[in-house]
């Protein structure tokens, strides 16, 4: 089994589903029951319809307004509580224009109540449910409009695919209202689905109309394709992830422990990893070695003259064949896969002990999405954070000090170097310098020896003709030695040994002072905000050396 990956999609709809509400209580709650009945239907459907498998699992992004966005929470309550047979439960982000408290109390300008006091009730119970992994207030704007004009505008920047549930009707709206997200997400070129509620005497349906139809069906135009969000799919490396689900007490299908999930991958991505990097050192040694080699077989061939012509075509034809050698392997290294491969595995392998070494910190996974990244991570990193979110949803502030103890162990002070990031930059500092220093060491000597080597052939030529015999092994050894020694330099550059060495120094530097400001910090907030930083430095740095690696293979 595959591992699940996450597919966000957005809502919004009309404060107001009929546009003359019944009188009556209960006829009022039997038509709503019907729509959420046919709305869960619709959202049943729907993975279908954007072409997704069984690993996919839905996470809604709304609102929390009256009306419309409440059903649809009531939707995603429900499809997390009970999930359709072989679904994974859905979630729930709420993307709120204010904090709860105050947009439950918030009226227009002339003073209506957007919420009534059941209403009020009711989004506060909806908030607080089990199925919301995440209350997230997403902008700052002081006007009302600004605010949901932000909302709108973030919802579809996120997601997927877009549901807009209006009552039929209703008129073209404005700004930040339910037409707006639907106008900016056809904008985009995101899979946007309209739903429309039509009620005749006592029933209700919803007819539903694709303004922007899944990639599956219309490919995106010209124009909007570099706008248009692709099937959500994990990288590619994943896909030889297996993965065994843990069923729930009643058997049916959960969502993973983002531990767990972290745990497994990372152990699987390292050792691709560390078998990508022997198979990098083994190619870079021999488009060295085959070239060095070469090299002394042309010098010994010039030597041996006409002396031995079999000899000399014998070392000829070995040169010829170690240069081929040396070019496929450098095809090999450079325009295959082993190159990027061991970058792209190393990176899925930072990632997740960086999501494992979170913890139970309640937090937005936002550095993920500040690194620079290929394109393909972008579903996974969502998927991540929706896990850790729905893992950590019960976390208190009045436990942090205990989860910021237990993050630094787990990332930066453990004396183990493969769990303490302090011990392993020191332990990287000194072998990397030791391996630098012994290459450098090499390129002075071969220089110097070739050098000394060139100048007794000139001494030899002026004083002393008779001892020609001595000239061969010299010239050799002025031909040879720098060619060895430009070696050197070109696997120090091949591995970056350098600047690793700088990189290394600096996050040293770095961390140490992060572990000083995590002993000082006073609030939840605060090591939220310093964790967020430590990741994004640490993951930071192995994505900048994975894209070189992709685009360069060797330096």
């Amino acid at each position: 089994m595959r591992l699940p990956c996450v597919v966000q999609l957005g809502f919004a709809g009309s404060r107001r589903l009929f546009e003359a509400p019944p009188a009556d209580a209960d006829e009022r709650r039997r038509l709503e029951a019907a729509i959420e009945q046919q709305l869960r239907d619709v959202l049943e459907r729907l993975p279908g319809e954007l072409g997704l498998s069984r690993d996919h699992f839905l996470c809604g992004i709304s609102q929390l307004a009256s009306g419309a966005d409440t059903v649809f929470s009531r939707v995603c309550r429900d499809m997390h509580d009970r999930p359709a047979p072989g679904a994974l439960p859905m979630v729930q982000r709420l993307f709120l224009p204010q904090t709860l408290d105050v947009f439950v109390e918030a009226g227009d300008e002339g003073g209506a109540k957007d919420f009534t006091d059941p209403e009020r009730r009711e989004a506060r119970a909806l908030a607080g449910g089990d199925h919301v992994v995440q209350q997230r207030v997403v902008t700052d704007a002081q006007d009302r409009r600004q605010r949901f004009e932000d909302t709108n505008r973030e919802i579809v920047r996120v997601s997927d695919a877009v549901v807009v549930l209006l009552r039929e009707g209703a008129d073209a709206g404005q700004a930040g209202g339910s037409r707006d997200l639907l106008e900016r997400a056809v904008a985009r070129n995101v899979p946007a689905l309209l739903l429309t509620v039509r009620r005749s005497g006592t029933s209700v349906r919803l007819d539903g109309e694709w303004r922007c139809p899944p990639a599956s069906d219309a490919p995106p135009s010209d124009d909007a394709r570099e706008l248009a969000p692709q099937r959500p799919v994990l990288p590619e490396p994943l896909s030889s992830v297996a993965w065994s689900e843990a069923p729930g007490p009643d058997g049916r299908r959960e969502l993973p422990e983002v531990a767990t999930w972290c745990e497994h991958v990372m152990d699987s991505m390292g050792e691709h990893a560390r078998r990508g990097r022997q198979r990098f050192a083994y190619f870079a040694f021999g488009i060295i070695g085959t070239h060095s080699a070469a090299t002394a077989l042309a010098t010994l061939a010039l030597i041996v003259g006409k002396a031995n012509k079999s000899l000399v075509l014998a070392l000829l034809g070995v040169e010829v064949l170690l240069l081929l050698l040396g070019l496929r392997i450098h095809k090999a290294l450079h325009h295959r896969s082993p190159t990027r491969e061991w970058a792209t595995t190393r990176l899925l392998a930072e990632i997740h002990r960086s999501v494992r070494s979170i913890g139970g910190i309640r937090m937005t996974l936002g550095f993920l999405f500040q690194i620079r990244h290929p394109a393909d991570m972008r579903p996974l990193f969502r998927t991540l954070n929706v896990l850790h979110l729905h893992a950590t949803r019960g976390g208190l502030d009045a436990d942090w000090e205990s989860l910021r103890d237990a993050y630094l162990v787990a990332r930066l002070t453990d004396p183990d170097p493969e769990v303490g990031q302090l011990a392993y930059y020191r332990g990287r500092i000194d072998i990397e310098a030791r391996k630098l220093g012994q290459l450098e060491t090499t390129f002075l000597v071969c220089t110097l020896i070739a050098a000394g080597a060139t100048a007794a052939k000139i001494a030899l030529k002026l004083t002393a003709p008779g001892l020609e015999a001595v000239l061969p092994p010299l010239g050799f050894l002025a031909v040879v030695l720098p060619v060895v020694a430009a070696g050197g330099l070109s696997w120090a550059a091949g591995q970056d040994y350098a600047t690793r060495l700088h990189t290394y120094r600096e996050m040293l530097e770095f961390l140490t002072g992060q572990v000083k400001r995590f002993e000082l910090a006073t609030s939840a907030r605060e090591v939220e905000h310093l964790v967020q930083t430590t990741e994004q430095h640490l993951l930071g740095e192995t994505a900048d050396w994975s894209r070189r690696r992709r685009v360069l293979g060797v330096a």
